[in-house]
């Protein structure tokens, strides 16, 4: 079943808290730009349940299976169903009923700027080095070397790499397929904060039993505001027929404070098909939504070669050994499980645009539009080895594979 696509237009602000809590005197309750995957799957289930009849509400709540046609997608209280945000990124709409991807940079990219004031940019692809490169660089790009990998750097070089740089739907295709990077792909920090900004509002806090102000107890609370024409996009796996007509033009709380967005059916022409290099000899795997794996920083499936070492990905005729991987500081992942009245487990979570470089030992390009698809629609771990991990039901753990250029 192919993704559908879909766009979260705020009505209002919107919040997504971290994990940490907040509420003494001058405090900040800090938002991130993005949920996670977990908040929009909670709100997607959410939104087609309350569409149910009663008697199919009770029916969840009792871990019993739903009758009606997209019973199989929601699930029950305790158990997925087959509905996956398979992707989730900001969007924003470029034409009627179409929306472009506005995408985190990828962490084997880096930005070189022209002049001192930053005013020219070009993308770069950081090459890989030999094991006797320079552990500052090594350090600086923030490459995760393991036995048998290679660090990732930009020889020769003037480059800056300022925060909070995106790339637009037509630099990611460009990116997936191993070209380089158009400048007009780039949008900066400054160019972001037009379409999407987090803005601080100041609050007072109130006494539980009296509901009256408490004197010197002032906090901060972030929003986002995103502008006209912007929200988040989503694309969804496992969703049904029957399933789109009910979310089409629905109202969903989302966030914090379950603010208001309305979901709205898209067509996405840059990430509808799967882009790759027209004769591969290397590939990637890039990270889309957080990944939490069992073994932290590589993804499931990615296992020790006995006979030579390393790390290899296997995938029926495909194999490709690991060469080199750009992977961030990783986030922590938590939550509220509503069926169980508790936290859920703290797990770490590899952030969206880390890299993972792989050098092809066997396998046609067939395979790999095989491998492409398949990891558009579940997760890393559920495809490479059919068992999927803790988190996939709620939308961790999605990479996409691209080329190296």
């Amino acid at each position: 079943m192919a993704l559908s696509w879909w766009m979260l237009e705020p009505v209002d602000v919107l919040a997504f808290r971290g994990n940490r809590g907040f509420g003494q005197s001058s405090e900040l309750a800090e938002t991130a730009l993005l949920p996670r995957p977990s908040v929009l799957t909670g709100a997607l289930r959410s939104a087609l349940l309350v569409r149910l009849a009663e008697q199919d509400q009770r029916r969840f709540l009792r871990d019993e299976p739903i009758t009606h046609p997209i019973g199989a997608a929601i699930g029950t209280a305790r158990r997925f169903g087959t509905l996956r945000v398979a992707w989730a990124s900001l969007g924003r709409r470029s034409g009627a009923g179409e929306a472009e991807p506005l995408v985190p940079l990828p962490l084997d990219l880096a930005v070189a700027v022209d002049d001192p004031g930053g005013g020219r940019a070009e993308v770069l692809r950081l090459r890989e080095v030999g094991q006797e490169a320079d552990t500052v660089l090594r350090r600086r790009w923030g490459s995760t070397l393991a036995e048998g990998l290679r660090p990732l750097v930009v020889p020769g070089a003037r480059v800056k790499q300022p925060a909070g740089c995106w790339l637009t739907g037509t630099g990611w295709q460009a990116w997936l397929a191993g070209r380089e990077v158009p400048r007009g792909a780039l949008l900066t920090a400054a160019q972001m904060e037009a379409l999407a900004g987090v803005e601080a509002r100041v609050g007072i806090a109130l006494d539980r039993r009296s509901r009256r102000a408490q004197e010197s107890r002032l906090y901060v609370s972030q929003y986002v505001r995103f502008r006209e024409g912007v929200g988040i996009l989503v694309g969804l796996a496992g969703l049904p027929e029957p399933g789109e007509g009910q979310l089409d033009g629905t109202l969903v709380r989302l966030g914090g404070d379950g603010r208001a967005a309305r979901l709205r059916s898209v067509r996405c022409p840059s990430l509808e098909a799967p882009t790759l290099p027209e004769e591969p000899a290397s590939m990637s795997l890039v990270a889309v939504t957080p990944g939490v794996f069992r073994r932290g920083w590589l993804p499931d499936g990615v296992d020790r070669d006995p006979v030579e070492g390393g790390w290899v990905l296997a995938w029926g005729g495909l194999r490709a050994r690991l060469r080199a991987a750009a992977v961030g500081a990783a986030e922590v992942v938590t939550g509220w499980s509503m069926s169980e009245g508790r936290p859920k487990a703290i797990a770490a979570a590899v952030p969206p645009g880390s890299v993972w470089r792989f050098e092809l030992e066997s396998g046609s390009r067939e395979d790999l539009e095989r491998l492409a698809g398949a990891l558009r629609e579940r997760s890393v771990g559920e495809v490479l080895t059919g068992r999927p991990g803790s988190r996939d039901g709620e939308g961790f753990s999605s990479c996409w594979l691209a080329g190296v250029g």
